[in-house]
């Protein structure tokens, strides 16, 4: 994937290739990080929801992250969270934002930190919106770099029709546009529930 792509969203039936589906997050994730690893040496990600640890370990074995903020209140599994460079901040999201935000600031006055470069965000939420809302509460701290990759999890628990499901993600990919995100891509991973969508793109 190319962060030079045209923005459009589309829905991808898993049924007809779950194995493609399965694996559309990587090259993305791979994109936002590789980008500018020729020119830096300490590349961030942020694993939103964390808890017990598969994103992260993806983050941290198959992207060229060194370091990784891995957020959640619960618990993550030792064999991850001992990793080098995964640091977990046992709190809600709401809360670990200003936190890094700090982090990142005060890096930012001695060596070549520019922000995130990828966020992916599995979050247990009730509320539809809430993911969106906890990605734009980051953005508005200014946590994140230009060109950062994004993989987001939307949650619907209201209805019970694919298509109402598709209709509500739309709704959260505009705005997510609104603020400047393109590249984006729907689909629905083997992986998701039935209500849940995965929202990717780059902003």
């Amino acid at each position: 994937l190319s962060p030079n792509i045209n923005s459009q969203t589309f829905i991808t039936n898993v049924s007809l290739d779950g194995r493609k589906a399965l694996h559309w997050p990587f090259p993305i994730l791979k994109a936002g990080t590789k980008r500018k690893s020729t020119q830096q040496t300490h590349i961030i990600g942020v694993d939103c929801g964390s808890a017990p640890g598969g994103w992260t370990k993806y983050l941290k074995e198959q992207t060229v992250c060194t370091e990784i903020f891995s957020i959640d209140p619960g618990e993550m599994a030792k064999s991850i969270s001992s990793l080098s460079g995964v640091n977990h901040l046992k709190m809600t999201a709401a809360d670990a934002i200003p936190k890094i935000s700090e982090i990142l600031a005060l890096r930012r006055k001695c060596d070549d930190c520019d922000g995130i470069a990828i966020w992916v965000s599995d979050m247990c939420v009730h509320e539809l919106t809430k993911q969106v809302d906890i990605f734009l509460l980051a953005k508005n701290a200014d946590i994140f770099r230009p060109g950062m990759a994004f993989v987001l999890t939307i949650k619907c628990n209201v209805g019970h029709a694919k298509d109402r499901f598709d209709d509500l993600t739309r709704n959260e990919v505009k705005r997510l546009e609104h603020v400047g995100a393109y590249g984006l891509k729907i689909i629905h991973l083997f992986s998701n529930r039935n209500g849940e969508r995965t929202v990717m793109g780059f902003i």
